[in-house]
């Protein structure tokens, strides 16, 4: 049987993954956590480690047996820069020695496309040059080199998959963000109208896992994954119809605007935080204002097909908010 360990099983990806796969009785399903959580899946075995704690990860990793990891933990928004340095880059070396040191046969790494920072051309590919602007962008592409290197050492099979904006259930980022500001009138139509904006479910970082495994070699493969391309026009109509069942007035902010104010921001965020990464940069100016979509050519040769339709992200999305919303007002 296949031992799979998940970690950031708490989060939207890891969260998604683990209800994807609970479906299929070839696997066992260990979710690793840095605390206690409610919501627990049925058929998965929770496991309390932290990542900088190598230790406790060798101890784990032998006593479960596990063969493949999929590795989606990581320090992510707003955070200090020592933060991305220990939690995305050595908490990654930890993981991976640890996996070395037990005889894990298979190791995904969840990287994303803000390795890829200020791009020309679009769709990306994973052939186009990295740009990382900000300390999580950056700090993904260091760990992206030490997956490379260190599970291709060991012999370990697996892939580094990139991915774009995440919807769906636990998505606390931007349909939270995007969602209370279109309920104001304040969320603007951000560039031109039709630029599209690569998005992804959980449920098909899965089906692109269970892709490449079957299709694994010995060498460590980059793959871009999404599930869907929406115009941003039309991802703004549809979190509108959704979540209020109308249509609001609709205003425009030119790319150049949003672009110098994020250069703004950014540059005032280094004086007055300058180790803390700030909550809008050039490389989210570029997610929402510009063409930001991954081609999906590679891992579609090898029989990927998405699942999930912008309707069906957006639906889980609001569902998520709807039930975090009544819990909160129980407490």
């Amino acid at each position: 049987m296949i031992k799979v360990l998940v970690t950031g099983a708490s989060g939207c990806i890891g969260q998604g993954v683990l209800e994807y796969l609970s479906k299929n009785t070839d696997y066992e399903l260990f979710g690793l956590v840095r605390r206690p959580i409610e919501n627990l899946i049925k058929g998965v075995t929770y496991l309390i480690c932290d990542l900088t704690d190598y230790e406790s990860l060798d101890v784990l990793i032998k006593k479960t047996g596990i063969t493949d990891i999929y590795h989606f933990a990581a320090a992510v928004n707003n955070e200090h820069k020592d933060l991305y340095e220990k939690v995305n880059v050595q908490g990654t070396i930890n993981l991976i020695e640890a996996a070395k040191r037990n005889q894990v046969k298979r190791f995904f790494f969840s990287s994303s496309a803000a390795v890829y920072g200020i791009f020309k051309e679009c769709p990306i590919t994973e052939d186009s040059p990295l740009n990382p602007i900000g300390y999580y962008a950056k700090s993904k592409v260091k760990a992206e080199k030490y997956v490379q290197q260190l599970c291709e050492e060991a012999g370990i099979k697996g892939a580094i998959i990139r991915i774009p904006l995440v919807l769906g259930k636990g998505s606390r980022h931007f349909y939270v963000f995007a969602r209370k500001l279109i309920k104001r009138n304040l969320f603007p139509i951000m560039g031109k109208r039709n630029h599209k904006i690569g998005t992804i479910h959980a449920y098909d970082v899965a089906r692109a896992i269970l892709t490449i495994t079957e299709h694994s070699n010995n060498k460590i493969e980059v793959y871009n994954v999404s599930s869907y391309d929406a115009e941003f026009e039309e991802l703004i109509k549809k979190i509108e119809l959704i979540a209020f069942n109308k249509q609001r007035f609709k205003f425009m902010l030119p790319y150049p605007l949003l672009l110098f104010g994020a250069m703004i921001f950014e540059f005032m965020s280094r004086i007055i935080k300058p180790h803390r990464e700030p909550l809008f940069n050039r490389e989210y100016a570029q997610m929402i204002g510009k063409c930001w979509t991954l081609s999906n050519e590679k891992i579609m040769k090898i029989g990927y097909k998405p699942m999930m339709s912008l309707e069906d992200m957006i639906k889980d999305s609001e569902r998520d908010y709807i039930n975090n919303n009544k819990e909160k007002r129980k407490k």
